[in-house]
C-alpha cells in the first residue's frame, strides 16, 4: 500500500485527476505540463500493475487483499480523466482486475459509481 501511495496516488490523483477535474471545477486552469510530466511514469506503473494482475486475478495472490482495496479508488478516479481511460485501454490484466473488483458489493456501493453505473465498463 505504501508503494501505491507513492507510485499511484501522487501521479494518478494529484498530478492527473486534480489537474484535470478538481482545478477546473474550482474555476482554475489545468496545468497541461504537469499532467504531461506524470504520464510516462504512470505508463510504467500501469505496466507493472498489469503484470501483477495477469494470471492471478488480484494484485497479491489469488485472494482479495488490502492492496486491491487501496488501489481501486485511485484507479477509479484516474480513469475518469480522458488520459487515464485511454491509458487503461492498453492493459488488459488491469482492466480485468478492475472488472473483478467492481463486482464486489462494497465497490458498487461506493459513491463515485452511482453516476457511472450506466457508463462504460471502466467507470
Amino acid at each position: 500500500m505504501r508503494e501505491h501511495n507513492h507510485y499511484c496516488y501522487l501521479p494518478m490523483i494529484r498530478d492527473v485527476y486534480v489537474q484535470r477535474v478538481v482545478v477546473p471545477a474550482g474555476g482554475g486552469k489545468t496545468d497541461e505540463a504537469w499532467i504531461a510530466a506524470a504520464l510516462p511514469g504512470l505508463r510504467r506503473v500501469l505496466q507493472q500493475l498489469d503484470e501483477c494482475c495477469d494470471d492471478r486475478g488480484f494484485l497479491v495472490g489469488q485472494a482479495l487483499s488490502l492492496a486491491d482495496l487501496h488501489l481501486y479508488p485511485m484507479l477509479s478516479y484516474f480513469i475518469e480523466t480522458p488520459k487515464g481511460a485511454n491509458m487503461l485501454d492498453a492493459f488488459p490484466g488491469l482492466q480485468q482486475w478492475k472488472r473483478l473488483l467492481r463486482l464486489r458489493q462494497s465497490a458498487r456501493a461506493t459513491p463515485f459509481h452511482k453516476k457511472a453505473d450506466d457508463e462504460t465498463e471502466y467507470h
